[in-house]
């Protein structure tokens, strides 16, 4: 590593020497562009020196990891010769920095026991409680570690005892143990429970900018028992099917999650504008101010994108891999965390502490006369100026600047922003921060340049128009994107983006009635995604294909063809998922289905379908059993039961669904809520109950009006999925 520090010192003495003739950093900044901040001899060492920075980051996290296990076996062994056997399964798990790999020679051990059996847990307090005694004696955990205050010491982390390998602590701010902090949770649970912690975590409405669950997310196995390993792989496997499943598509986690980004980014906002002389008076605190920026915005990034990886630079080399940054874009990132997490470990192993800061330059001989040098760790220029110069732009780039290849992250956040509130039926934002992205992605790729990024923000465009009911609006915006995948792809290339494209513009006619073209578009988007099906690759959209031809088919009456066509569709996500899987998806084809019996006056098998898909959709998640798939299967069964004359049965699914509707919502003004109020509507209706039925349809059309304008057609068009509603009535009313 030397080394290289050293060959990066000649390499980048022209550009040292270019920025003390400035005088200052933002001078020396206005002459850098990020394309050319220095040679690609320069980058490429400095990349170098990143990569050998992680390979021994990785190398000191597996080391902590394993003497931390070797402390843990001892602990066992002690009480295996007291004659006390542990009752269960278990296994030890590091959690945070070690988990990352980011451990630093003065990283605290952040750790959790997963147990088989909840019900034994003295046992493992008295395992626990050995391992604190045992690190504690190692004499590198300060008293502060465990909350013990020194009178007239306000820094007993300094005072007392040297600081090195210790425990989280039990401080308020602290307790990540299997004990805990004795002021709230402990670290010791039954897979389930801790499943369990993790999804009331995600959920929670907290606006904290860390919690539990972000910590749970990766974790890396310290020491178990014989069968202890198994019990990891099923909390990870666990976590992993729920963030797939349901936290990925919960419009609240994900706008949560991207508003927690958003505050990180302006939270750690400190830029490196020093002045270059040979002593700074400006102290800069290298966890805050340098290494957290970077690899928190990676976390945020793996948890938001459900990448589920454990180290930072492998979160950066997914975003390439995602096509969401350029090469150059990841070389970048690479350096910044790199010399980051270098900085970082020089400052802790020179300062002896984790609360170490640092200087730019070097010390004159009056500080070293003094006792000022020791006080910080002084960061060479030779790392520092290409440290900051990349940094700065990087930073810009994320939140306002123009620089082009980091802005398309950006342009991804305002996407995911614009998709949360199309969810939530509020078109304006919606519009807004597509429209926003569609501002980056011209200024990045240009104006009159066809790029399957512009081509999706068409489509965005066209999602919008479609859900508000302009349908003609929405067929240009679908067109636009078709013409412009087709000229980057080629004319006749079969390609995903354009199969999707072609079940957008299906669908688009299908809403407008001319289910021809429908038929025409589903089909060629089937046809499409059956050609470039790669070893299953893209087997869902095949499965989409198929559920959309099916819809046509129910609306032109050809139940056969459409039970065909959701049966295959069904077969497919079988095969995706597993034959007896629970699965959102497997569980819509089920709905569909029994909408066919429904129509066709099956009542009794459309019952059998609904019902399977609202199991299913329950399994897929008990604890937060109230998406938007169930309020709307709900109100299906609702549907059934009021036409087999079952109407306070019907009253009850329907009023589940409303109240289910206005949790999930919000209490705001939204299309399902109105929906609701329609069928109980009808049922009112047919129990001659009629000044209820008024009020709710009334609540209906208002609030459809709200959310739509009050175009009559709007409110017709959306309610065309309940045709069994009297529409005219809401309408006239």
């Amino acid at each position: 590593m030397e080394e290289y520090i050293a060959e990066l010192e000649l390499l980048l003495i022209k550009h040292l020497g270019k920025a003390e003739k400035t005088g200052h950093w933002v001078d020396y900044v206005k002459l850098l562009d990020i394309d050319n901040v220095f040679s690609d001899d320069n980058l490429k060492t400095s990349n170098r020196l990143s990569k050998d920075v992680f390979v021994n980051s990785e190398k000191c996290s597996k080391e902590f990891v394993e003497f931390s296990g070797s402390i843990i076996g001892s602990s066992r062994e002690l009480l295996r010769g007291c004659q006390v056997e542990p009752p269960c399964a278990f296994a030890v798990v590091a959690l945070g920095s070690v988990a990352r790999g980011e451990a630093t020679p003065y990283s605290d051990l952040e750790y959790a026991f997963l147990i088989e059996n909840d019900k034994e847990k003295n046992y493992f307090t008295q395992l626990a409680v050995d391992t604190y005694f045992r690190i504690t004696n190692l004499n590198e955990s300060p008293l502060k570690t465990f909350n013990i205050k020194v009178e007239n010491s306000p820094d007993c982390l300094s005072e007392i005892c040297p600081v090195g390998y210790r425990i989280d602590g039990l401080t308020p701010n602290a307790g990540n143990i299997p004990t805990g902090n004795r002021l709230g949770r402990s670290l010791t649970f039954t897979v389930e429970q801790a499943v369990k912690l993790y999804k009331e975590e995600v959920m929670s409405p907290s606006e904290k900018l860390a919690s539990l669950s972000d910590l749970l997310i990766t974790s890396q196995l310290i020491y178990c028992s014989d069968d202890g390993a198994k019990l990891h792989g099923r909390f990870m496997k666990e976590i992993a099917t729920y963030e797939k499943v349901t936290a990925q598509n919960d419009h609240k986690v994900k706008r949560k999650r991207l508003e927690r980004l958003s505050l990180d980014l302006q939270k750690y906002d400190f830029l490196p504008e020093f002045e270059f002389k040979t002593v700074i008076g400006e102290d800069v605190k290298v966890k805050v101010d340098i290494f957290r920026y970077i690899t928190l915005l990676a976390t945020n990034l793996n948890i938001a994108l459900c990448f589920q990886l454990n180290f930072p630079w492998k979160v950066y080399e997914s975003l390439y891999q995602s096509g969401i940054i350029s090469k150059d874009s990841l070389r970048y990132l690479h350096i910044i965390l790199g010399l980051s997490i270098y900085m970082r470990t020089m400052a802790y192993i020179m300062m002896g502490t984790q609360n170490a800061e640092i200087l730019l330059g070097t010390p004159t001989a009056e500080v070293k006369s003094s006792s000022e040098e020791n006080k910080h760790y002084y960061v060479p220029r030779k790392m520092f100026v290409p440290f900051g110069s990349i940094l700065i732009p990087i930073k810009q780039s994320l939140i306002s600047s123009n620089t082009k290849e980091n802005k398309l992250i950006e342009s991804a956040i305002m996407d995911w922003l614009a998709d949360v509130y199309l969810d939530e039926s509020q078109f304006s934002k919606a519009q807004k921060y597509y429209t926003e992205s569609l501002e980056i992605r011209k200024v990045v790729h240009g104006e009159h340049t066809n790029h399957s990024d512009i081509a999706l923000s068409y489509d965005n465009f066209g999602n919008v128009h479609r859900q508000l009911g302009n349908y003609d609006t929405a067929l240009e915006y679908y067109t636009k994107s078709e013409e412009m995948l087709k000229d980057v792809y080629g004319e006749h290339t079969n390609h995903p983006h354009i199969s999707s494209s072609y079940n957008n513009i299906g669908t688009t006619y299908r809403h407008l009635g001319n289910y021809d073209k429908a038929l025409e578009y589903y089909s060629k988007a089937l046809k499409m995604s059956k050609v470039v099906d790669d070893e299953h690759k893209n087997r869902s959209e095949i499965a989409i294909s198929h559920n959309n031809l099916g819809e046509v088919h129910e609306h032109l009456g050809n139940y056969d063809k459409a039970l065909k066509s959701f049966t295959e569709a069904l077969q497919i996500e079988k095969d995706i998922y597993g034959e007896d899987a629970d699965h959102p998806n497997i569980a819509i084809s089920h709905a569909h289905i029994g909408n066919v019996h429904c129509q066709r006056g099956n009542l009794d098998e459309a019952l059998k379908e609904y019902t399977k898909s609202l199991k299913m959709m329950k399994a897929v998640d008990v604890e937060h059993a109230d998406n938007s798939n169930i309020a709307m299967i709900c109100n299906k069964i609702g549907n059934v039961h009021r036409q087999q004359g079952s109407y306070y049965k019907a009253l009850e699914y329907h009023t589940k669904s409303l109240k289910m509707a206005k949790d999930i919502h919000e209490q705001t003004d939204h299309p399902d809520i109105a929906i609701s109020h329609a069928y109980i509507g009808e049922v009112h209706t047919q129990l001659g109950n009629y000044d209820t039925a008024l009020e709710h349809y009334t609540k209906s059309r208002e609030m459809l009006e709200v959310v739509y304008g009050q175009s009559s057609a709007s409110l017709c068009l959306h309610l065309t999925y309940s045709p069994d509603i009297r529409i005219s009535t809401i309408i006239t009313i």
